[in-house]
């Protein structure tokens, strides 16, 4: 299911994914409250997680991103089944934004949790680069994979960090180590927020600052026509069609 937010569209994009086990419907009043005021040219695309079986829920299915194995080992370290398929999904929803007009270039992908991870994994491996990545209590999955497949393009592409000091669920090493990851493979603009006595959620004074960061990344003063051109361009050079086309 993938839950669209409009407010004058065609400019630019943020697509954010949620955590295991939540949907899209549980980010939406996030959105609405604290990042559509200010950023009334901007369509949000919140995709929700396909139903599968995940091994640390004893194999019952539910909305996840990817499996998860464990919560006690480094998550970076894990496999996490699954992970290839969803970041060719995101690709799917992107390139259709492509095809409305809004480039890569305009894009932000950002989640919370396996959200975040999956949004790292993705905006580190996509070329041509989008505008900015968002992690939210999250952590970078398969990091020497994306190390190696690092496009050099990427490394200007701003990485937003933040995680909170309580959280036991993704611990709060595991983001800072994700960030120094990152870091480390020449990525030139990185933040990383941490956040007092917040556990595994988000909070107010997190959203807020969140909110600021992708006003920052995706500028309201540019010039429609340019946008759509490059989008053209994109489509074409990456040999994206419309359905319509297909259909001709």
């Amino acid at each position: 299911m993938v839950l669209v937010y409009v407010s004058c569209a065609f400019r630019r994009t943020c697509c954010a994914q949620p955590a295991v086990q939540d949907s899209c419907h549980g980010w939406a009043q996030a959105v609405i409250q604290f990042m559509c005021p200010q950023m009334p040219h901007t369509r949000f695309v919140l995709p929700t997680a396909p139903t599968v079986p995940v091994t640390l829920n004893q194999g019952y299915p539910c909305p996840a991103w990817y499996d998860i194995t464990s919560l006690t080992v480094d998550r970076s370290q894990q496999e996490c089944e699954g992970l290839d398929e969803s970041r060719s999904y995101i690709h799917k929803l992107m390139n259709d934004e492509v095809l409305q007009g809004v480039p890569y270039s305009r894009h932000v992908i950002a989640g919370f949790s396996q959200g975040g991870a999956l949004s790292l994994f993705t905006g580190l491996t996509t070329s041509p680069p989008v505008a900015g990545i968002g992690c939210l209590s999250g952590y970078l999955p398969r990091a020497e994979e994306v190390q190696a497949t690092l496009p050099e393009s990427v490394k200007h592409t701003p990485v937003w960090f933040a995680h909170g000091d309580s959280d036991e669920v993704v611990k709060p090493e595991w983001g800072r180590g994700s960030f120094e990851a990152v870091q480390g493979m020449g990525v030139q603009s990185v933040q990383h927020k941490v956040y007092r006595h917040m556990a595994h959620e988000s909070l107010p004074e997190e959203l807020t600052d969140f909110s600021a960061w992708l006003a920052e990344v995706l500028p309201k003063d540019v010039e429609t026509t340019a946008v759509r051109a490059a989008a053209a361009q994109q489509a074409h050079a990456q040999g994206l069609v419309t359905q319509a086309a297909v259909a001709e």
